[in-house]
């Protein structure tokens, strides 16, 4: 391992900025400095270099200033803020459906059958789904589900805390039995949405039952094209972690890109495959409740507020 750089006072990090020519020497106000020492500095460096990129390559900045750094990080928060009440809703939609098509199909205790799910390698598993469902119930504060598995530890364990591990009841076949007479729809709530969509992905249509994909029937519960629909589920579960943790938007290439969303061809013409803004119009296709395009409008109309954001949202990438 390289040397460690150091942990920088709010002088040294002012001082960095100015040797790097981010900004011009003397302009950071006083003010400006109390900003910024309210952020990690790693976390402003995000924003700071790459608008430095953009001044240096476009003309989009004709006179370089912190205070364009603070806009687009605020104009990033706003953004975050906004798609995580779609995400929510988008969230909240996808339980619903999966257990009514689940329930379609079979019994509604059966969730932690092995039999439900197709074996696509690697750690995409039943057995490795079902663990991560049993994990999610044994660590859900809700009161029905709670009030169950308290009663089943004080029977089995003779203990009032219920272990969250499965090690600790036993095994998973003592864990399954715990959990037999609660239906998916008292425990999807606790389902991650990393978990909800490889729930989804992985749940097989029953022999006898048709030829089409489980996912399928989800896809068209929320008119969004079935080929291309589990791309875009991911997408959703990459976007929504990213906005859990408060991490940089703008200027950031997309990992588990979905399709351009044909319905939104002319918004999206021009704009970088790679570019965040694919994900977000990708959100926007989720909004059954609103309406897709009414929710792609508040996307645009947080970008129209400020050019600069708008540009890195939509062109990630500077050579």
């Amino acid at each position: 391992m390289g040397r460690v750089p150091p942990f920088l006072s709010l002088d040294d990090r002012i001082q960095y900025l100015e040797d790097k020519k981010y900004f011009p020497c003397g302009s950071i106000s006083p003010e400006n400095c109390r900003r910024l020492d309210t952020l990690n500095f790693h976390y402003f460096l995000g924003y700071a270099r790459n608008y430095y990129k953009i001044s240096r390559h476009t003309d989009l900045v004709s006179s370089p200033s912190i205070d364009d750094v603070f806009e687009i990080i605020d104009s990033d928060h706003k953004m975050s803020t906004y798609l995580y009440s779609g995400l929510r809703n988008a969230e909240v939609y996808l339980r619903a459906s999966f257990v009514k098509n689940f329930c379609q199909y079979y019994n509604p205790v059966d969730y932690l059958d092995l039999d439900c799910y197709t074996n696509m390698g690697g750690n995409r598993t039943p057995e490795a789904l079902v663990n991560d469902m049993m994990h999610h119930v044994l660590r859900y504060r809700e009161p029905y589900v709670r009030t169950r598995i308290t009663t089943a530890a004080q029977n089995i364990l003779g203990s009032n805390k219920p272990p969250e591990a499965i090690g600790e009841w036993g095994g998973t076949e003592r864990v399954r039995d715990v959990l037999h007479d609660l239906p998916l729809w008292s425990v999807v709530d606790s389902f991650s949405l990393g978990l909800l969509s490889k729930a989804i992905e992985m749940c097989q249509t029953p022999s006898g039952r048709g030829k089409d994909p489980f996912y399928k029937k989800i896809a068209s519960d929320m008119e969004i094209n079935h080929n291309l629909f589990l791309t875009n589920i991911r997408s959703l579960t990459t976007l929504r972690n990213s906005i859990a943790h408060c991490n940089r938007l703008w200027m950031k290439p997309t990992t588990d890109t979905p399709k351009k969303p044909k319905k939104f061809n002319r918004q999206l013409r021009d704009i970088d495959s790679k570019g965040m803004y694919i994900s977000f119009a990708n959100v926007a296709l989720f909004q059954t409740s609103i309406g897709d395009a009414l929710f792609l409008e508040g996307i645009n109309e947080i970008c129209d507020m400020n050019p600069l954001y708008a540009f890195g949202i939509k062109n990630p990438l500077i050579k």
